[in-house]
């Protein structure tokens, strides 16, 4: 009972740190379900798979071969990522990684944080609980309050 015991204890604890190693990103609300690759934590960044991320945030995304190279297009942002470069560029301005794309098990990932903040996204990361926010828009919110005498508010939140 007792070897019973300890060896369900020891296997809960080894699955526990693998659910922990893999983040949970969520951008405006909504998680991003990833299904060709989970994300991982490499150097203490979140890497994430290219295509889903990229898609998520409404970039479309070309990938060339001969060079290895993600190039992503939003609203007039460029961003172009060459796998294993310690450098990527955003609108032709080269910014330095704190860690490269990898290819990891033949899928493409990204450093989630380079990306989101290039097509002007905040991110927040929570430790404890391993989860990336997105917020895609930090503008104004418009909003419009009708009180039932008849006044209306206007204007925007802050």
């Amino acid at each position: 009972m007792r070897k019973t015991f300890i060896l369900s204890l020891i296997l809960c604890l080894v699955f526990a740190g693998s659910v922990m190693a893999s983040p949970n990103v969520i951008i405006d609300g909504k998680a991003l379900i990833f299904t060709d690759a989970v994300p991982t934590i490499v150097n203490g960044r979140t890497l994430v798979p290219l295509r889903s991320i990229f898609e998520a945030m409404g970039a479309s995304v070309g990938w060339k071969l001969d060079t290895q190279t993600v190039t992503a297009v939003k609203s007039g942002t460029t961003v172009v990522l060459p796998v294993t470069s310690a450098a990527a560029t955003v609108n032709g301005q080269v910014i330095q990684l704190d860690v490269p794309a990898k290819i990891i098990n033949g899928r493409t990932m990204v450093p989630l944080r380079f990306v989101s903040e290039a097509f002007g996204a905040t991110v927040n990361w929570d430790d404890i609980s391993q989860i990336v926010t997105i917020q895609t828009y930090s503008g104004p919110k418009f909003e419009r309050i009708v009180y039932n005498d008849g006044v209306i508010y206007e204007g925007m939140v802050a």
